[in-house]
């Protein structure tokens, strides 16, 4: 390919990785030892019509309770319930650990130069187990009135995962979850009974919410991506990854789905059941160093004295993984972001998962899905190394043109590409393998930060592939290869320009690979090992023969 072909192509290649890149006032609960369930005498039962003065009745017995926090454990999270809002909080994954925090060899090396102590731990400390709700979360929390408003102190009633949270607002409107574990397939989720109840003796009209916040930290690291807020409504999913500019309640109109918090590979979503008629809010609340960021499920009703509103939600906290969230709903696998290469990245994890099925191993997959790309792209390569050869027989004739025509342009242009046809060249044939191919890394760059199959996948050295390999060996090997591939690359003839700036890619290339996830330097690895063996083979087949190239092409 020509100079400024090539010039733009690797000009667009590192604008894109480098975007990659870039892209990337409660009182101190009291803990409970052995929780025992509370009640409230005063609260009237949930259904009938309470009397007048229930309402300020209940609500003092309740605020007279001591904040406790209950320890809360089903379908694999360990939580706590707090008393003070009536939030599921402090939320961990049994049979998930965090993210590792990887070191790289050379950060390590140019901490010591600087005089930093401490050893070298390339992932870091051991992590702890997989943290999706903080102990300052708010999830659950359920309220009337203005959004900004803070959800009532509750009583803790129940045992064990079957609970029940009881309070009673300001305006005298009982708010009522129950929580309990059902399960849904192969899947355990905790259901949700949410009720609100007018205990006064007037009609109550504003909104009832039913909310799931939390302090979100402002960093986002590449490969330990902060949670966000998250919500699908009327098919449209939503993630608000800048936290900075949703400074008030700004409503999405359109059925909502379900609604909660994401990171990168772990979510804590409440779903939705059709037909109901809330919609989406998202909005901070609390100030200053306690404001917390999420999503509102908010119904707009009139209640009349003694009435109530009842709706059953679903609440997920696990893994997002593509294939587990569509059994527990379809639309719930919105949650896994692939990008805008994701429909080959679907592709990917469905050919990924099956090798895995087979080998057992998503280390020995990567390797066997990169042999399989690369035979259905031989033939391409093959005819892009004719091609290639062929523009080298020409690039004396082409530089002999280029002179005589330097100051018309037109002319240059025309018997250009007359001498282009005359011997068979495609221009761009050198490149094509590599821009078919790019697809490929970035779906797979892609499921590898997002799809929790991959997450803390083990491949000998390597603790976790969709991580940067922290002892540099993966990367500095395939920059290695790259300059060996080079040698099959004839630059003989070629523009003095265009050869340097072949000869500086593979260190170019390199700078990236190092912040690559591993299981994609994996697989440019193994692409590269079985590209240098086949233009050895097509080298061998084409390479020695003398005949011009129109004729062989």
């Amino acid at each position: 390919m020509d100079k400024r072909t090539l010039m733009a192509v690797v000009l667009a290649l590192a604008v894109y990785y480098l975007w990659m890149t870039w892209v990337s006032a409660n009182e101190v609960p009291v803990v409970a030892p052995d929780p025992v369930a509370q009640t409230v005498p005063s609260v009237a039962a949930s259904t009938g019509v309470a009397p007048v003065a229930s309402a300020p009745v209940a609500s003092a017995a309740i605020e007279a309770l001591p904040l406790v926090t209950v320890p809360y454990s089903a379908c694999g999270i360990d939580a706590e319930l707090w008393s003070g809002g009536g939030a599921l909080r402090g939320t961990t994954l049994a049979d998930h650990l965090g993210h590792y925090e990887v070191q790289p060899l050379w950060s390590w090396l140019v901490g010591k130069v600087m005089g930093e102590p401490g050893s070298w731990l390339p992932y870091g400390p051991t992590p702890d187990n997989v943290r999706i709700v903080s102990s300052e979360g708010h999830l659950l929390e359920m309220g009337a009135g203005p959004l900004d408003g803070q959800a009532p102190r509750v009583a803790i009633e129940g045992q064990g995962s079957d609970r029940t949270l009881r309070g009673v607002t300001d305006q005298g409107i009982e708010v009522i979850r129950t929580l309990k574990p059902v399960q849904v397939g192969d899947h355990c989720l905790i259901e949700v009974e949410a009720s609100w109840r007018n205990l006064g003796a007037a009609p109550w009209s504003g909104d009832l919410w039913i909310s799931g916040h939390d302090q979100l930290p402002e960093s986002n690291s590449r490969y330990a991506p902060a949670a966000r807020p998250v919500a699908l409504y009327g098919g449209e999913f939503e993630e608000f990854t800048k936290l900075d500019k949703l400074t008030g309640p700004e409503p999405r109109e359109g059925s909502v789905s379900w609604f909660g918090l994401a990171d990168g590979y772990f979510a804590s979503v409440l779903v939705v059941p059709e037909g109901s008629d809330g919609r989406a809010v998202f909005l901070p609340r609390g100030q200053g160093d306690g404001v917390s960021y999420g999503v509102d499920l908010v119904h707009t009703r009139t209640l009349a004295p003694g009435e109530r509103f009842d709706e059953t939600y679903q609440l997920y906290i696990g893994p997002k993984s593509l294939s587990g969230l569509k059994d527990i709903r379809p639309d719930l696998s919105e949650l896994v972001r692939l990008g805008f290469f994701g429909f080959f990245a679907k592709i990917l994890l469905i050919a990924l998962t099956f090798f895995h099925g087979l080998l057992g191993n998503w280390g020995w997959a990567i390797i066997a899905l990169t042999v399989v790309v690369k035979l259905l792209f031989y033939p391409l390569t093959q005819v892009s190394f004719k091609s290639s050869q062929a523009m080298q027989d020409i690039q004396p004739e082409l530089t002999r043109i280029k002179e005589q025509l330097k100051d018309k342009p037109e002319e240059l242009n025309r018997r250009t590409m007359e001498l282009f046809k005359e011997n068979g060249v495609n221009p761009l044939g050198g490149c094509l393998p590599m821009l078919v191919q790019m697809p490929v890394w970035f779906a797979l760059y892609a499921a590898l930060l997002s799809s929790v199959d991959l997450y803390h996948t083990e491949f000998y050295y390597l603790r976790d592939l969709s991580v940067a390999d922290p002892y540099m060996v993966l990367p500095a090997v395939v920059v290695a290869l790259m300059m060996v591939q080079q040698q099959f690359v004839p630059m003989g003839n070629m523009d003095p320009v265009q050869a340097k700036m072949m000869k500086f890619m593979p260190l170019m290339f390199g700078f990236f690979f190092f912040a690559f996830p591993a299981g994609l330097v994996l697989y440019i690895f193994v692409n590269t090992v079985l590209t240098i063996t086949q233009q050895w083979l097509i080298k061998r087949q084409y390479g020695n023969r003398k005949e011009p190239a129109a004729q062989r092409a």
